[in-house]
């Protein structure tokens, strides 16, 4: 077992974290943005931090919310099943649906929502694998799966700090710990783990260049998560870079004075 992936991984995101983000921070005020700021047809891919919201004083569900309303979104394309999105229905892992999105939607009648994530029997077919996958690692590698819970407790200790506003959320060093979530999942679990993984970044990353292609004249919000918002970004900069809004420096520009 490659523990060594593992210390490397929390050494390269130490050293990335800058000084001022390796204490904790005193609680931010929730950011607001001018309203209507954003560009006429950029697609804009925010990163939500699920559960972390609620930890997050300075990006919480009514600052996600405040993000999505600023960017006004003709199209939102999200995380979730079809079955999900069109019954409105609890989304297990990711509250900032029943929170957040669904009474957004209810308000703003205009925006047309679409879902990334597999449905059905593949949704049912991909998710058993994946339970198998990870019984046999916590059966056979112990030690691994052991290591892989506890680096991501370190992870998501070390973002909290360094998360101050949604700007943080959105900038290189939050990527670069998402790159780190990857690589170091893939050095202490198996393959069978990497492609499933792959398979369902995959699936969703082509739905999102479906929607973008079907959609070149409207202005998008893409609802990544803060793990995965790196590989929507580098897919689709691949045909679509000039529509791609840089959303740490859009944060930054149109936050209210």
């Amino acid at each position: 077992m490659r523990l060594h992936v593992l210390v490397l991984g929390c050494l390269w995101i130490l050293t990335a974290l800058p000084a001022a983000a390796q204490a904790p921070a005193a609680p931010s005020a929730p950011a607001t943005f001018a309203p209507k700021a954003a560009e006429r047809n950029g697609i804009f891919i925010v990163g939500a931090l699920h559960r972390l919201h609620e930890q997050v004083p300075g990006f919480d569900y009514a600052a996600l919310r405040r993000t999505i309303e600023a960017i006004d979104p003709q199209v939102m394309l999200l995380e979730t099943r079809p079955d999900e999105l069109s019954g409105r229905t609890d989304t297990p892992g990711r509250p900032e649906y029943p929170r957040v999105v669904w009474p957004l939607l209810a308000e703003h009648t205009g925006i047309v929502p679409l879902p990334l994530e597999p449905g059905g029997k593949l949704f049912e077919t991909w998710v058993a694998e994946a339970s198998a996958d990870f019984a046999a690692l916590e059966k056979d590698n112990p030690q691994g799966a052991s290591a892989w819970e506890s680096y991501q407790r370190s992870l998501t200790s070390l973002l909290k700090l360094h998360w101050r506003t949604p700007v943080q959320a959105h900038d290189a060093v939050t990527a670069d710990m998402a790159r780190s979530w990857y690589l170091v999942q893939y050095g202490v679990t198996n393959k069978q783990i990497e492609a499933g993984q792959e398979r369902w970044d995959g699936f969703m990353i082509e739905r999102a260049h479906e929607a973008v292609r079907s959609h070149p004249d409207k202005r998008i919000l893409i609802l990544a998560s803060y793990r995965n918002r790196h590989l929507f970004d580098a897919a689709l900069r691949k045909n679509h870079a000039p529509r791609i809004v840089d959303m740490e420096k859009w944060l930054a520009a149109n936050a209210a004075k």
